[in-house]
């Protein structure tokens, strides 16, 4: 089984039904954090979770887990098809099927992020980074990614791996070990915290399920487990 595959097809087919991963894990009746590790190819669900998957999706079991077919990350577009066989890294941002920008890598260059000109005005609520970043990461709605290097700002969600900063989200934060403070709207559910956890969830629905905590773990409304 190729699990980098099985992690970009699950990623394909949940935003084809127009899922974030909070709502697949509610779906799946799984926590967020293990949709986000199956999407970084951290982890596989056991074969009961894989054939109610299958299910949601609306595809056969094989067709998550063998490479039959490349899965499609982003619908054909000539500019991709025309880039030179020249083992120069490019770094390609896509919306709604289409490229917006591609740069060639250069560790020295920051490559904005490039968003739709758009006349409505919308834009896309969040971004997802298929890989680690090397420093903070600022967003309005949900984060998702491997590893950040500095600090997550998030007004909804953040999955992640290990995080050199602190986190401040307005709904739950899940990931490894979080090197600073944490402040979330409801849960948190990682490894080691270096710094004070603060949750203000309400109604009883904020947790807190953790490894060590540095500093102070505040919970308004719930329960902690650490």
């Amino acid at each position: 089984m190729n699990q980098q595959y099985f992690a970009v097809k699950v990623r394909t087919l949940r935003k084809e039904m127009g899922l974030t991963q909070e709502q697949l894990a509610d779906k799946m009746g799984m926590s967020v954090q293990a949709v986000s590790k199956w999407e970084c190819a951290d982890s596989y669900p056991d074969i009961g979770t894989l054939v109610r998957l299958a299910d949601l999706f609306g595809v056969s079991i094989d067709a998550l887990l063998r490479e039959s077919e490349s899965p499609k990350i982003y619908n054909e577009d000539p500019i991709v098809a025309e880039l030179p066989k020249d083992d120069k890294l490019r770094i390609v941002q896509v919306y709604n099927g289409h490229v917006l920008s591609q740069d060639e890598f250069d560790p020295e260059v920051k490559i904005p992020l490039v968003f739709p000109d758009d006349k409505s005005g919308i834009q896309p609520a969040s971004v997802e980074i298929w890989g680690s970043v090397s420093g903070d990461v600022n967003a309005g709605h949900s984060v998702a990614c491997k590893d950040i290097g500095g600090s997550v700002s998030a007004g909804h969600s953040v999955a992640c791996g290990s995080i050199n900063g602190s986190v401040s989200a307005g709904h739950s934060v899940a990931g490894k070990e979080i090197n600073g403070c944490v402040s979330a709207g409801n849960t948190v559910s990682c490894g080691d915290v270096n710094g004070s956890v603060t949750i203000l969830g309400t109604n009883g629905n904020g947790t807190v399920e953790c490894g060590d905590i540095a500093g102070d773990a505040n919970v308004k409304f719930g329960s902690l487990s650490c």
